[in-house]
């Protein structure tokens, strides 16, 4: 595995899950679902499975993210949604 895509995970940290939702002509947007830190990665894997066993919908995807005490890095999607650079604030 190279070193750009190699992160190391601090079990010590906690998790969030992230719940994306994309609905017809509107853009994505995220959320960290139900604003929960899990202390552990059993309990957060554990209602990671259950939300995506229980929506059958494609308009909503969850994601685990480590929660490590740095501020989320915005991916390349998020940053150019619609074209926009989403770090250039219209204020």
């Amino acid at each position: 595995m190279s070193e750009k895509i190699k992160t190391e995970i601090n079990l010590e940290d906690g998790f969030f899950i992230i719940e994306q939702r994309k609905w017809y002509n509107s853009p994505k947007t995220f959320s960290i679902y139900k604003d929960r830190l899990y202390s552990d990665l059993t309990s957060a894997t554990k209602d990671l499975l259950a939300l995506e066993q229980l929506n059958d919908s494609k308009e909503i995807i969850y994601f685990l993210q480590n929660a490590n005490g740095r501020p989320l890095e915005l991916t390349e999607e998020v940053k150019k949604e619609n074209g926009v650079d989403e770090e250039e604030l219209p204020f």
